[in-house]
């Protein structure tokens, strides 16, 4: 959104538009009056990251 807004490339109308509509949306925190880059999602835990299956593991020559 910024780079848009930024970039001259909306009419003042769409740019109001725009910002009233991330307003709405799930990257504003009204608690902190702020914006997110992303919106909040579960993150996967470290344990469920980078788990190789058994048997990829058995093929391997350096496990």
């Amino acid at each position: 959104q910024v780079a848009v807004l930024s970039a001259g490339f909306l009419s003042p109308d769409e740019a109001a538009d725009l910002l009233r509509a991330v307003r709405q949306s799930a990257l504003y925190r009204a608690d902190q009056h702020t914006y997110l880059l992303y919106p909040d999602r579960r993150l996967p835990r470290f344990t469920e990251k980078n788990n190789l299956p058994g048997e990829t593991a058995e093929r391997s020559a350096l496990i």
